[in-house]
């Protein structure tokens, strides 16, 4: 009964747990209860329905996953990008990732969570709790109201967008093709390795204490990554940290 179930779709596994009896065969999972470290890993071309994902519990869906039905409690992550298809509920409400246009919604992401706007997808009305990041490649975009809480991350790795306000009481780092960890550890390239700088555009920022990380060069060009306001204003307390990746 209930417990840290860790599986995948690609595993065949009967049971049942407080809810009910569950099933994951064939592709396919339905009415699995994550909780305490419990995980299920939804594969590419895989599904999962009425999945419960509670305190310490993960649902990771693959790009090209899909996931409906789902009820997400205090505590609990989500793992996805957008070219997953997930809709459910969570602690802000409904929410929705179109793996199809990239489109996603209402996302709280904690404890673990991630989700990356790839390359012309948009994240509208996002929430990132403590431990939860959410990364934007080169191409993706914000709209909406984008929520930092302290102890959450949001990593870009190329230009990006938001023609809503960001509120950041956490942390905003500008990538440069190096890893999540590295990246949240401060690690940047220094000495020969390649940098490319990245603009972050949003209409409005509102600083709760939060930090922007930022690369510059200081051996002469003085190139660096740029925060751009456009339209709106900047207003509240944010701090700007500034790395030299210049030899």
């Amino acid at each position: 009964q209930g417990g840290a179930l860790v599986t995948s779709t690609a595993a065949t596994v009967l049971g049942s747990n407080r809810l009910g009896n569950f099933t994951v065969e064939n592709g396919k999972a339905d009415g699995v209860v994550l909780e305490s470290g419990g995980r299920l890993d939804v594969l590419e071309g895989h599904s999962a329905q009425k999945t419960r994902v509670d305190d310490g519990g993960t649902l990771a869906v693959s790009a090209g996953g899909k996931a409906t039905d789902v009820t997400m409690t205090s505590g609990s992550a989500l793992i996805a990008d957008s070219g997953a298809t997930v809709e459910g509920t969570n602690a802000s409400g409904k929410f929705s990732i179109d793996g199809t246009s990239g489109q996603a919604s209402g996302l709280l992401l904690e404890n673990g969570g991630s989700f990356t706007v790839n390359a012309g997808g948009q994240a509208s009305n996002t929430t990132v709790g403590h431990r939860g990041t959410l990364m934007l490649a080169a191409g993706g975009s914000l709209s909406g109201r984008t929520q930092l809480s302290k102890g959450a991350s949001m990593v870009l790795n190329g230009d990006v967008v938001s023609t809503g306000d960001i509120v950041n009481a956490g942390e905003i780092y500008f990538d440069n093709q190096t890893t999540p960890d590295a990246v949240l550890s401060r690690a940047v390239a220094k000495g020969d390795s390649p940098v490319t700088f990245h603009k972050l555009t949003t209409s409005n920022l509102t600083g709760q204490g939060g930090t922007i990380n930022m690369r510059v060069r200081l051996d002469g060009s003085n190139a660096s990554d740029q925060l751009v306001i456009n339209g709106g204003q900047a207003t509240g307390k944010t701090w700007l940290a500034f790395t030299n990746v210049g030899n």
